[in-house]
């Protein structure tokens, strides 16, 4: 018998005795383990998803971190301290994406950094805006075991409510 060069798929070789029915049965279970290998990935979720569901928390002029209280689909890979942090499990490349609404006259801008705001400490840059409308900010960034971070709004206002001024902040992370 011999193999193919990707999978290592048992085939007849032409010099083979002929046994269809054998052959028929090392394909398909070849196919078999190939296919449930690859199902197994896809059914494992690589990815999170947070909404920040709180009612009217204060948002001070300068760093905020958003804090989300439902965790609508858990990521692998990362934990998630249940208000503003995460915590990478496993090193390597993630891919992160945080978006909000604001209202007219709010002026600011959403990253993603380490737990101490900084500049430096940026993991998906800084993406400003000003007088209300959707934003989103994205970006991949390689993680290592244990680095820390937490998505902010950074606001260059009067310090305001997230009804008054932010709403329907979200952040999804999932590993690449």
């Amino acid at each position: 018998m011999g193999a193919t060069s990707r999978y290592g798929w048992a085939y007849p070789e032409l010099f083979d005795p002929p046994n269809t029915a054998a052959h028929i049965k090392t394909a398909l279970e070849n196919v078999e383990a190939t296919v449930g290998a690859l199902d197994d990935k896809v059914a494992t979720p690589i990815g999170g998803e947070w909404r920040d569901a709180r009612s009217n928390p204060a948002l001070n002029t300068g760093a905020n971190k958003l804090v989300f209280a439902t965790n609508v689909v858990p990521a692998n890979g990362l934990t998630f301290n249940g208000t503003d942090t995460w915590q990478c499990q496993t090193s390597g490349p993630y891919a992160f994406f945080g978006q909000l609404r604001s209202n007219a006259g709010v002026n600011g801008g959403i990253c993603v950094g380490a737990t101490s705001y900084s500049d430096a400490t940026h993991i998906v840059p800084f993406l400003g805006f000003t007088n209300g409308t959707d934003y989103a900010v994205s970006g991949v960034a390689n993680l290592t075991v244990g680095q820390q971070f937490c998505f902010y709004f950074y606001n260059n206002g009067a310090a305001t409510s997230i009804n008054n001024g932010l709403r329907n902040a979200m952040a999804k992370v999932w590993r690449l």
